[in-house]
């Protein structure tokens, strides 16, 4: 059984059927107080960006059925044969 305050995170890298990669997240619907966001940067050291023009959700919010959730995201624009981009999950406190 899945603790509830765990998270899944699948990276996915660019692959025969996809240029465009994604992260996906299972893990509860809510932290306490926090919301994720998915941040996009060209290296691991880059400064990180985050934003509707960069990234989409793909399909919609599955629900679990057991307090959790499957939420896929993607970079919008495709990624050609020597671009890379780094995919990261960050937790932001919520806005009161």
């Amino acid at each position: 059984m899945q603790n509830k305050h765990s998270h899944t995170y699948t990276r996915c890298a660019r692959n025969d059927t996809s240029t465009f990669p994604h992260l996906q997240r299972s893990g509860p619907s809510a932290v306490g107080g926090y919301l994720y966001r998915v941040e996009v940067a060209d290296t691991l050291t880059a400064p990180w960006s985050s934003g509707t023009t960069l990234v989409e959700q793909i399909g919609p919010t599955i629900n679990n059925g057991d307090g959790t959730e499957t939420v896929t995201v993607r970079l919008k624009q495709a990624v050609s044969g020597t671009t890379q981009n780094y995919l990261r999950l960050v937790l932001v406190p919520a806005a009161p």
